[in-house]
């Protein structure tokens, strides 16, 4: 296994910790979830056990907690656990954990990894890692899910500069030319918080890598998982079968343990 080098993801996401449910309000976690959830059960998803890999505040798998699910989640930032712990019931167990080197424990039925966290990963060494773990972890029959970011969004949203206006302050998020993605499949941003007493507050730098599918499937075959499917996921909130990178906003996977055979 390669060198792990200290995760980007862990100093940006300690900032921005205390702001982050007010910088996503506008997101629909409860949808996106049950979206997702709806295409791994088109795949075979059974069962009661389920891991949220890169939790965050618990945005991410409170929806599965309330459809009866036995939840443990782990992610990378103290800060955001602590917030997580507060939202979420007592019987969740919350570790801190980086998504590349899962430790051993109890299979489960369901892996979860939401919001592009797995973009933040910066190579396929890491990739590797993280998709390893995931197999190791899930049950003969389980399935994981999971998704990543398209090159329109990048081009959009990730490497633009915009603003978003917030209960507890106004956003600015200043990204990197579509030009220097479009060179190097990497992509950086800085985000900031103007809070409503006139405080400048630095959010942190974000730095993702863009994944296509073929990187996504030739790691997963190599990690030990098949990717049973792909989908488009766009404004629309409805999952395509067919994914254009061009049109979709993010590439949702659905992968299951390789059978013996496909492993040898």
């Amino acid at each position: 296994m390669p060198l792990l080098h200290r995760a980007p993801a862990g100093g940006s996401y300690a900032a921005l910790a205390p702001y982050y449910d007010d910088f996503t309000a506008s997101y629909n976690h409860e949808a996106f979830s049950e979206t997702l959830i709806g295409l791994a059960s088109r795949h075979g998803l059974r069962g009661e056990r389920a891991l949220d890999v890169a939790c965050g505040t618990g945005s991410s798998c409170s929806w599965l907690i309330g459809q009866g699910w036995h939840v443990e989640a782990c992610d990378l930032s103290d800060e955001m656990l602590a917030i997580a712990a507060q939202r979420l019931p007592p019987s969740v167990a919350l570790t801190v954990t980086d998504m590349r080197a899962l430790p051993p424990g109890p299979n489960v039925d369901l892996i979860t990894c939401v919001d592009d966290a797995i973009n933040y990963l910066r190579d396929r060494d890491e990739l590797a890692a993280t998709l390893s773990g995931f197999a190791r972890r899930l049950a003969p029959q389980g399935v994981a899910v999971f998704d990543l970011n398209t090159e329109r969004t990048y081009d959009e949203m990730f490497c633009s500069t915009w603003t978003r206006t917030g209960r507890l302050a106004t956003y600015r998020w200043h990204g990197t030319s579509p030009a220097m993605f479009r060179s190097s499949r990497q992509a950086e941003a800085n985000l900031t918080a103007r809070t409503r007493d006139g405080r400048l507050v630095p959010l942190g730098t974000h730095r993702q890598r863009h994944f296509s599918r073929d990187d996504i499937e030739r790691t997963a075959d190599a990690a030990g998982l098949c990717c049973v499917a792909a989908y488009g996921l766009g404004s629309d909130g409805q999952p395509h079968a067919h994914v254009d990178e061009s049109l979709h906003t993010k590439v949702a996977y659905v992968a299951v343990p390789a059978s013996p055979q496909e492993r040898r």
